[in-house]
């Protein structure tokens, strides 16, 4: 995802009050991701990293992909196009 595609995605969210961010677990580079909606912050289980191990995805680009995710469900279910 390029940077463009990436702002117009977290600045829906954020004008909707949605943040995404890494929680960071340790000094190493470790995290979980929570999500504040409005004040009403919830915290995932799984761990990422910033130097993903083989088959892992970077922290960075999992928050990419939840605003990405959040952006085509709720524009999907405002103008009942289905996600391309």
């Amino acid at each position: 995802m390029d940077a463009q595609e990436f702002y117009k995605h977290a600045k829906y969210c954020w004008s909707k009050g949605i943040k995404i961010f890494p929680v960071p677990i340790n000094n190493n580079g470790v995290y979980k991701i929570a999500i504040d909606r409005n004040g009403n912050v919830k915290q995932g289980e799984m761990i990422f990293r910033d130097k993903p191990l083989k088959g892992e995805i970077n922290v960075w680009d999992k928050i990419s992909e939840l605003y990405k995710d959040i952006f085509l469900k709720n524009n999907k279910e405002a103008t009942g196009n289905e996600r391309t």
